[in-house]
């Protein structure tokens, strides 16, 4: 899947360290894809994504986040959930 997504993230510090929350809205794009011996089947389809998360900044640089996505794309065979968890390291430059 690939996105394009705008967060808001909220330190309850009311500065940019330790503990954060964040929250986002995306158009993410799901292609699928299968083989058989019938044949090959590839679609692909945008629909809306939304986040939550919450992070941790170890440095001023330097964060760890732990996030989870929901994306339900329409195929013509039914809906898809394109759910995940994700973690992830984050870099402040």
């Amino acid at each position: 899947a690939l996105s394009l997504a705008a967060d808001y993230m909220y330190f309850p510090a009311q500065r940019m360290e330790r503990f954060y929350a964040t929250a986002g809205l995306a158009a993410q794009n799901t292609k699928i894809q299968t083989s058989s011996p019938v044949g090959d089947v590839s679609d692909n389809k945008t629909a809306f994504a939304w986040a939550v998360g919450g992070g941790w900044q170890f440095s001023d640089l330097l964060g760890a986040e732990l996030r989870y996505t929901s994306s339900h794309p329409k195929f013509d065979g039914g809906t898809f959930k394109a759910d995940a968890l994700n973690l992830g390291v984050t870099f402040k430059f």
